[in-house]
């Protein structure tokens, strides 16, 4: 069984979880899924420009050695992947997109409010740039786009709130795991499946083709 590249961008914080980077590396490998680790300092003294150039320069690199590509983001990480994801589907390379709780709009927030942008960046300007940015992505993308998403959302969250983590007319998979970090270690235990049927078709001809 021919094993998909996935590139996995994780959550707020250094990026130097190296234990939770090899779980995720062995346990999918068995769903067919072989799994890229790019580590985020999403508080590094460098601009969003910087960073997602680099990240870009990495998927591409996956990208032009298997001739497809899955991108997922954790948290955090799910607006910088759907930034990747746009820039790549426009270019028309074979990608889709995960987001697995991830932040994806600004939000209607008084920058004093608890689940504002602001707040909850934590002083990472790197991630509030990647959320403008994915935010105004959102509006650009097109059908066969949305087809080629899939969101992966906790029953509750009170760390990114669902509505903007959420994509109309993208495939949405909801665990019955209340609470953000919770969530994030039901979907590593059991959504590989689910994530490695979707990248399955959606890398297939059966989509945008």
């Amino acid at each position: 069984m021919n094993s998909i590249p996935l590139l996995h961008l994780n959550g707020l914080g250094h990026g130097h979880n190296k234990i939770i980077q090899k779980l995720i590396v062995k346990y999918w490998r068995r769903a067919g899924l072989n799994i890229y680790s790019k580590d985020v300092n999403w508080y590094n003294d460098e601009d969003f420009d910087f960073i997602f150039a680099k990240i870009l320069h990495k998927a591409n690199e996956i990208y032009d050695k298997n001739g497809q590509l899955a991108i997922m983001g954790s948290s955090a990480g799910g607006s910088l992947a759907l930034n990747i994801f746009k820039k790549m589907s426009d270019e028309n390379k074979n990608v889709c997109f995960i987001n697995d709780r991830g932040r994806l709009r600004i939000g209607n927030y008084p920058p004093a409010a608890r689940d504002s942008l602001k707040k909850r960046s934590h002083g990472s300007q790197i991630f509030q740039d990647s959320v403008m940015t994915a935010e105004a992505n959102l509006e650009r993308l097109t059908e066969v786009q949305k087809q080629r998403i899939l969101v992966l959302l906790s029953f509750t969250d009170l760390i990114v709130p669902r509505h903007l983590a959420k994509i109309d007319e993208a495939r949405i998979r909801r665990s019955i795991i209340p609470g953000h970090i919770a969530g994030y270690f039901e979907h590593l235990l059991f959504a590989r499946k689910t994530v490695a049927d979707f990248a399955k078709v959606a890398l297939s001809a059966k989509i945008g083709k």
